[in-house]
């Protein structure tokens, strides 16, 4: 995950001569606000700042990348800081943005590498803008290397960070409609991460480790003073192009009858991605299964994965809408068959996998033949997969 920089204050500091206790303790005293980043061999710690409080910390050790963040990173942090083989760079940024940037490491994952060949990047903003979205896009190349990262607060752009040769930069306002439009031209996937709870940061103590020498008082990691935030006002070009599905009403006689057949319907799309998977890498199936998913949004909106409404994930169908179990039925299973469409073009080396895709679902469809036909939606799925 890329961690957005700011302007350089210190850079290359020994800890062979910097007492980093006492840094703290003078930027502090400044009302600093930044990130100071310190490295260690096999180890590279970050300390986030905001008005003069330390508001989070996070620590990467080895080259597995094992993660630790808040009052265990500090103290981590804090414990090496008497060795005297780091280097600490102090980066300036604005209390806000450095309160922003620090909430991205208490963050949960909502998509991951949704691809800009089937999603329309400026109707996902518009989406994240309804929900108010607070959290942050990771924007890769298709090859997955790291491009930047886009900051959301309320459902507003806040921020764009690019990834140079010369490290992560912001991205003028002005310039992040274009920055993004350029980026989507050449082809991009994108996680989407939510942060957690309004206020990302608990309020943690963390003794230094020098303190019986020095007799400073011990760090104190506290939330950032609460003030209101301007919103920048960003919005993609050409709004009018972008088109937001209108929900379908389901039939009369036919509302709310969807969950009746979702434990059917679960069944055979958890058995169809064990195969899938099998015979490919596992998490194929669930990447094109939502890619189909946002595919036939536009005729079945309560799948649009953005909406969330439907959700499969781990061989379980979560869903919270409205739809008719025919309708449903149809819309899953479409999705279902145009998944078989992407797995061959995915692998077309495997020739044999979408045949036994659908010898799988064919067995499927007759181990349920009772229950669908008891719920009135037998024929649904055969006409899907004729």
């Amino acid at each position: 995950m890329l961690i957005p920089k700011g302007e350089p204050r210190f850079q290359n500091l020994s800890t062979a001569y910097t007492d980093l206790p006492a840094l703290l303790k003078t930027l502090k005293a400044e009302g600093f606000s930044g990130t100071v980043e310190v490295e260690f061999p096999g180890h590279q710690g970050t300390v986030f700042a905001a008005s003069g409080e330390i508001i989070n910390a996070e620590v990467r050790k080895g080259t597995d990348s094992k993660r630790l963040t808040g009052q265990e990173a500090m103290q981590d942090i804090l414990n090496l800081s008497s060795q005297r083989d780091g280097i600490v760079h102090v980066y300036r940024m604005s209390s806000d943005r450095a309160a922003a940037v620090a909430g991205m490491l208490q963050s949960v994952i909502l998509f991951k590498e949704l691809s800009s060949d089937f999603i329309r990047v400026d109707r996902l903003i518009v989406k994240l803008r309804e929900e108010k979205h607070n959290g942050f896009m990771e924007i890769l190349t298709r090859d997955r290397k790291e491009m930047g990262v886009l900051l959301l607060q309320d459902g507003e752009i806040a921020d764009l960070f690019a990834s140079s040769e010369t490290g992560i930069c912001p991205v003028e306002t002005k310039n992040i409609p274009i920055v993004l439009e350029h980026a989507v031209k050449q082809g991009i996937l994108l996680n989407v991460y939510r942060n957690q709870g309004k206020s990302t940061v608990r309020e943690h103590a963390a003794k230094e480790t020098s303190a019986k020498e020095t007799g400073e008082k011990e760090t104190v990691v506290k939330e950032p003073p609460a003030k209101e935030t301007p919103v920048k006002e960003v919005s993609m070009r050409e709004p009018s192009a972008m088109e937001v599905p209108v929900r379908k009403k389901p039939a009369a006689g036919t509302n709310g009858g969807s969950k009746e057949v979702i434990p059917v319907l679960q069944d055979i799309l958890s058995k169809v991605e064990k195969v899938a998977d099998d015979e490919s890498r596992k998490g194929t199936f669930s990447k094109e299964f939502k890619r189909s998913l946002i595919e036939k949004s536009g005729e079945y909106p309560f799948l649009d994965p953005f909406a969330g409404e439907f959700d499969y994930r781990e061989g379980v169908i979560g869903f919270k809408g409205d739809a008719g179990k025919r309708e449903f039925t149809k819309g899953v299973g479409e999705c279902l068959r145009v998944t078989l469409d992407h797995l061959e073009d995915e692998f077309p080396k495997k020739k044999a996998l979408p045949a036994r895709l659908m010898l799988e679902i064919e067995s499927l469809l007759e181990h349920h033949r009772e229950g669908l036909k008891r719920l009135g939606v037998d024929t649904v799925l055969h006409s899907v997969f004729q």
